[in-house]
């Protein structure tokens, strides 16, 4: 299935900050077995860290308003995603304001 999210570039400062957030958790910061923390931007692209009954931790990304296509990734590949969103701050800073 094929979806889209749209992430703002003044969002990409505020979306790597999410993606470290979310990487930086490695216990339950909650008092219940099961949790997930989630990172949303404007245009619905969807980050989240969740635990499972083995209480290893992993990650998702969703994109699509409505239903959405989720993909479930490994800690390098969130690392990666952040990597290309970062790749894409600095080429777009390098491009000066927009005219």
């Amino acid at each position: 299935r094929v979806e889209r999210s749209f992430v703002d570039a003044d969002e990409i400062p505020e979306l790597l900050k999410g993606f470290t957030a979310l990487l930086e958790v490695s216990t339950n910061p909650t008092q219940f077995k099961n949790f997930e923390v989630r990172y949303r931007t404007r245009g619905d692209l969807e980050l989240t860290a969740f635990n499972v009954n083995t209480g290893a931790l992993r990650y998702s990304v969703k994109a699509g308003r409505l239903v959405g296509a989720s993909a479930f990734l490994s800690a390098a590949d969130m690392q990666n995603l952040r990597g290309l969103f970062d790749s894409a701050s600095q080429k777009l800073a390098s491009l000066g304001p927009p005219k």
